[in-house]
């Protein structure tokens, strides 16, 4: 039989072990820029008044993750992970770390700390752990946590669609838009109009789509071809050209 101090070395080992270890986090990650182009060349599709007709645009795209509940950790829970969004920052070969959104919950929040974010949040890629890491490495963990990764679109580098605006008599109304987060000149608007007796085809900046079907709260189509992404009614062919190389 183990003797109390057999018995003491034992516990002194695992102890820790269930706390926490040390943990170096790794600020790796960069944000991804994303093409999309919708809805797909070829397909017949429906746009209620004021939704977009086709769309097309140029994003940035973070990973985050989102924590579903209030998560205690550590063996006495004085530490607990927020429920929120956390957006990434880096990541090694076996999890992901991530720092606390702004404005969309998240907080890393200790007792012993006055309730203040504290840390950096580790999330493990092949079980449901969630650790919270403070400045100086160590790590509280919960190993049944529950949360979801996914992706959230930070700013839009470019986009450009065409939103449907009602029917009158024998002419449809468009509205193109245009914008960019971060570059004010790459914002404008325009109405355009179609009168479906000179024509079913609608076109504009290589954008055509076949009118099949409209009356004043929607519009039935073809796309036939999307935007071409050297045209803009609020920057020249080159200065966009050159904006879009250099992403």
């Amino acid at each position: 039989m183990p003797t109390y101090r057999e018995r003491f070395a034992v516990i002194a080992i695992v102890l820790p072990a269930l706390a926490g270890c040390a943990t170096t986090p790794v600020f790796n990650y960069s944000v991804q820029t994303v093409d999309v182009s919708e809805p797909t060349l070829g397909s017949v599709n429906i746009a209620h008044r004021g939704e977009s007709i086709v769309r097309q645009g140029r994003y940035r795209e973070l990973d985050v993750i989102h924590v579903e509940r209030d998560t205690p950790v550590g063996l006495t829970g004085v530490c607990t992970i927020g429920y929120g969004y956390y957006y990434k920052v880096g990541q090694d070969k076996r999890s992901s770390f991530y720092y606390p959104t702004v404005g969309e919950g998240g907080r890393l929040n200790c007792l012993k700390t006055g309730s203040r974010p504290i840390g950096i949040l580790q999330a493990y890629d092949a079980k449901p752990t969630l650790c919270l890491v403070d400045a100086d490495g160590w790590s509280s963990c919960n190993h049944h946590a529950s949360f979801k990764r996914s992706t959230r679109v930070t700013a839009t580098v470019l986009e450009q669609k065409l939103v449907y605006a009602g029917r009158a008599g024998s002419t449809i109304k468009i509205g193109y838009r245009e914008s960019a987060d971060d570059d004010p000149q790459l914002t404008s608007s325009k109405d355009l109009e179609l009168d479906l007796k000179d024509s079913r085809i609608l076109s504009y900046h290589g954008a055509q789509v076949e009118v099949l079907e409209a009356t004043d709260e929607y519009l039935q189509y073809r796309v036939l071809h999307n935007f071409d992404r050297t045209t803009s009614d609020s920057a020249s062919s080159k200065a966009l050209k050159e904006r879009l190389r250099r992403l």
